[in-house]
């Protein structure tokens, strides 16, 4: 789960969401940033925290 650092309602419900969730997770903050990632940086910083998770979770299926 990825929230803005200073989106506290989302952050919220991203907490109580994470809660219900049975599987591996954590919520990731992105530094500085509000609840548009209008910031500089803020949604760069959001799509590599996205790259990573997906990267990391899921593999590409073998070659046939």
């Amino acid at each position: 789960l990825i929230v803005a650092e200073h989106d506290q309602v989302l952050a919220r419900l991203h907490s109580q969401a994470q809660a219900g969730l049975r599987c591996e997770n954590r919520l990731a903050f992105v530094p500085g940033g509000s609840d548009l990632l209008d910031e500089p940086g803020a949604l760069a910083a959001a799509a590599g925290l996205a790259l990573n998770w997906f990267t990391t979770h899921h593999r590409s299926p073998p070659a046939r």
